[in-house]
């Protein structure tokens, strides 16, 4: 009597499991391709915005007079949306140096400030920088500091 080999073969039961690893292992493939999609988009909607800001932070920079800083804008995006800004300032207890904090309104988000500081003598009262320079010269004697 001649005994044949056993042929091993997987058993149903062997199969799905298989099956059921294969199918979780794509699953996670598949979410971890979408979260990194999701971050690309998200990447390039910030590179715009970081754009614009720059943008608007140059007109804040660039502008002659306190009228046509606070005058603010509106400007179409590449994308088909819109963002507006606003600038307020305000004077502060240094001679000639302002606070202006910008408003940007992005069409569809929360708007978003950002407060810079600038110095320009030519956007001061006469009467408000006189009495700020008075006022440092009675805080800080001359005999310490001969500058103002």
């Amino acid at each position: 009597m001649t005994r044949r080999p056993l042929q091993r073969a997987f058993t149903l039961f062997e199969v799905m499991v298989a099956i059921a690893i294969f199918a979780l292992m794509g699953v996670a493939l598949l979410e971890a391709v979408a979260v990194v999609q999701e971050a690309v988009a998200a990447t390039r909607r910030d590179s715009g915005r970081g754009e614009f800001r720059r943008f608007a932070l140059r007109r804040v920079l660039a502008a002659q007079t306190r009228e046509a800083l606070t005058a603010g804008g509106n400007l179409t995006l590449d994308d088909g949306g819109s963002v507006s800004w606003t600038v307020t300032l305000a004077d502060t207890t240094i001679p000639d140096l302002h606070q202006a904090v910008v408003t940007l309104d992005w069409s569809g988000s929360e708007p978003e400030e950002l407060t810079l500081w600038v110095f320009r003598p030519e956007w001061s009262e006469s009467e408000t920088r006189s009495n700020l320079i008075q006022n440092l010269r009675t805080e800080y004697p001359s005999d310490r500091f001969s500058t103002f």
